[in-house]
């Protein structure tokens, strides 16, 4: 039986505070195990799925909040 070292693993402790997209992402980029094992694809798949779906994606800021770009 595999032995877990963590509890809760230090990068999905900081999601609340560091948000997942600007923080998180750019931190599992620099570890392509972790990366895979969060997204289940590799860094390239995710920037190929980014640029067909992105342009879906985008919306408009507004005075209440602002978007959150893909």
């Amino acid at each position: 039986r595999r032995r877990s070292r963590f509890w809760v693993h230090p990068l999905n402790q900081q999601r609340r505070s560091q948000g997942d997209f600007y923080h998180l992402v750019a931190e599992l980029r620099l570890n392509s195990q972790r990366h895979h094992q969060y997204f289940r694809m590799t860094a390239e798949k995710m920037d190929e799925l980014l640029s067909l779906v992105g342009p879906e994606l985008r919306r408009q800021s507004t005075s209440f909040r602002a978007a959150i770009e893909p």
